[in-house]
């Protein structure tokens, strides 16, 4: 299987709707390449004599999402027309160390799975646009006649994700802490229940990040990095300096799931905010944007020399 640059438009559902890791119907965390846990383990890998490309075992992925392969009963891989690939409890753990997946843009783009090295299932598919894990709620069962899951009576359900309470919303700015999905930020929800730091000022209301934690319940006691990842899949990893005086944003309206972020005296905007508290940020290769300098007066904040897009590299630690 070549892995290429394509634009992988197999469905129409996958331009609207993120693909995302469902673990007995809770959403776990968007399944894309710069929102997967610190701890997950590249893999180089030769599909062409010269040209290397990086996957990852799909065991390893599940077990920095807190979730072990031996404790897994199914897992229902969703892609295009509606099919559903169901892969055992079982089969995972037959083909643990030989199980992969990629992103169809390398080191982003949407998620993939490799059909190899032996490993057999009901159907194939490539793209996934999502991907649900059951270890403690009963699997549904794939009927292929219905084109449909079926529950206990036999009747097709009629949720997207079985057990699912919610979803990723496309226009919400997701924040990730430690790897997994702890909020999601929209600007309707704001109004009302935080204090802007800008009150009475003229201009786009302005929070603190951690008023937004505090209210949603999600205690942080300090951060050992701050990823910001931009809408074309780049990665801003800001510096100690800059997140430790505080992180702001504003979320202006149209801005089409993005907010803009204010640290360390740069103004940015991010479509995910990715925070590490116990884990250190992940040194895996990404496509990086490092900041230019910037004024650093109190309570002033101004935009940054355009960022310099460095391609792909290792961001450095904060």
């Amino acid at each position: 299987q070549r892995f290429d640059d394509t634009d992988d438009a197999d469905n129409t559902h996958t331009r609207y709707h993120m693909a995302t890791v469902y673990v007995d119907g809770q959403p776990r965390v968007a399944f894309t390449y710069n929102e997967m846990p610190p701890g997950v383990r590249p893999i180089r890998y030769q599909w062409d004599k010269g040209q290397y490309t990086t996957h990852f075992l799909i065991c390893d992925y599940f077990k920095t999402l807190g979730v072990d392969c031996n404790d897994i009963q199914a897992t229902h891989w969703y892609g295009g027309r509606d099919r559903v690939v169901v892969i055992s409890g079982k089969d995972l753990r037959k083909y643990r160390n030989k199980f992969y997946f990629n992103f169809s843009r390398e080191l982003f783009g949407k998620p993939r799975v490799e059909w190899r090295n032996g490993v057999h299932t009901n159907d194939t598919v490539d793209i996934v646009t999502d991907l649900a894990i059951y270890v403690h709620k009963k699997p549904p069962r794939w009927d292929r006649e219905q084109w449909a899951l079926l529950d206990d009576s036999g009747k097709p359900i009629a949720e997207n994700i079985p057990y699912s309470t919610g979803e990723l919303n496309r226009r919400a700015v997701r924040i990730n802490l430690d790897g997994r999905l702890v909020a999601q930020l929209k600007r309707n929800l704001l109004d009302g229940n935080l204090t802007p730091v800008n009150a009475g000022k003229s201009e786009d209301p302005r929070y603190r990040l951690e008023d937004f934690l505090k209210a949603n319940k999600i205690p942080t006691a300090s951060f050992r990095g701050v990823d910001l990842v931009t809408r074309d899949e780049r990665v801003i990893r800001l510096g100690k300096e800059d997140y430790q005086g505080g992180v702001e944003f504003s979320a202006p309206r149209h801005s089409h799931g993005e907010v803009v972020v204010y640290a360390g005296g740069h103004v940015l905007r991010a479509s995910v905010i990715n925070l590490y508290e116990r884990l250190d940020p992940p040194t895996r290769q990404m496509r990086t944007i490092t900041l230019g300098p910037s004024a650093r007066r109190a309570g002033s904040f101004t935009p940054a020399p355009r960022a310099k897009n460095q391609g792909f590299s290792r961001p450095a630690s904060p």
